[in-house]
Formats: structure tokens, sequence, C-alpha cells
């Protein structure tokens, strides 16, 4: 579930009634910035909130899921949702003995 602007991780709701928690963060922040326009400054603004909300939620999280290469790409960058399904998939099989572990301890 998505949380929106305000609770990017909702994990409370799920703590009293759910052992496995799977989180899933798909707008990690990027240390690489080569320009500083105003929209690259209001987006960088936005997402830093969202990396300090994300950090003390994601330890709440059985398997905590972050495929660092998404920082590639802007917010709304929709012409890339083909690459950017395949590098969330990937990074999901990336996690598939730790996500099956939980489950079949």
């Amino acid at each position: 579930m998505d949380g929106g602007l305000l609770n990017n991780l909702p994990v409370e709701p799920l703590l009293q009634n759910y052992e496995v928690i799977i989180g899933v963060h798909v707008n990690p922040l990027n240390t690489a910035i080569h320009k500083l326009d105003i929209r690259t400054v209001i987006e960088r603004s936005f997402l830093i909130t969202i990396s300090n909300t994300i950090q003390s939620k994601k330890e709440k999280c059985t398997v905590f899921i972050e495929p660092h290469e998404l920082c590639r790409f802007r917010v709304l960058e929709m012409k890339h949702a083909n690459e950017i399904f395949d590098i969330g998939y990937k990074a999901t099989m990336q996690m598939k003995d730790k996500i099956l572990a939980v489950y079949n301890p």
C-alpha cells in the first residue's frame, strides 16, 4: 500500500496484524546530482523528505527492497516504465531467497 505524501511506508497499520512485512521503496535518493535547475531542487527536496521517513520505518519491515538503480529516473518519468519495472523485478528476484526464508523458516 502507498502512504502518499505524508506516510510513504505505512507499516504501522500492519505491525499488530502481520508477522511478515515486505516493504518496497522505489524512490531512492540520487546522491550524484549534475544539474540544479528549479525542477531538480524541488524534486530533490521532496525525495529527501521521503527518504527521511523511509529510513525510520524500513527497520520495521521483515524484508526491505530498494532498487538503488531507480535513482537514475525522475519521479514521474513514465516513458521508462518498462525499464523501471524490469529493475524492480530483478531487485525482487535478488531477494527471492530471503523472502522465501521468511515464509519457510
